[in-house]
């Protein structure tokens, strides 16, 4: 558990705890920095609090988390956060959020349940990248751009394109 004075988890924080398996955070937290969790192969399970408004790259990349629900707050996922999560299922995309960056779920083999946010506008170079169990997804009317291997290597069989996608690349 994180005490509600800490408001940002600095970058490497809690790299490479093998143990780590559940995480509470503050209620205050703001920011996650870049590899803050990366290498937590036992971490199952973490609260986002409903202040979050960052997390950086690699932050979670190559953890156990199944289900993640991220708050309204947050604005910003860097590339590669939630890379090499095999295990993730299902999360949300909060509707502040305008950009998947690339990689953020490479490889994230078992991801079936997304919802795109309806203000997304970018989605860059293989962001889902090996996302083999993706099998439908709608491009909101807000996207305009789909960057280079978006979804490559995924297992999807259905794409809905909305109004409003000006670009796809290979």
């Amino acid at each position: 558990t994180i005490p509600n004075t800490v408001t940002d988890i600095g970058p490497w924080a809690f790299y490479d705890c093998p143990i780590l398996s559940e995480v509470t955070l503050s209620t205050e937290m703001g920011t996650i920095n870049h590899h803050a969790f990366k290498n937590c192969t036992s971490l199952e399970k973490i609260n986002f609090p409903s202040k979050l408004i960052f997390i950086g790259e690699y932050a979670f990349a190559n953890t156990t988390l199944k289900k993640v629900q991220l708050p309204q707050s947050l604005t910003e996922i860097k590339a590669y956060a939630f890379q090499d999560c095999k295990d993730l299922e299902s999360l949300n995309f909060p509707p502040n959020v305008t950009d998947i960056y690339s990689y953020t779920f490479q490889n994230c083999k078992k991801l079936k349940d997304i919802v795109l946010p309806s203000g997304l506008m970018t989605i860059q170079n293989y962001a889902f990248d090996g996302c083999s169990s993706l099998g439908k997804v709608t491009i909101p009317g807000g996207v305009q751009t789909i960057n280079e291997g978006a979804f490559q290597n995924s297992g999807l069989t259905e794409v809905i394109l909305s109004d409003g996608v000006v670009s796809l690349s290979n």
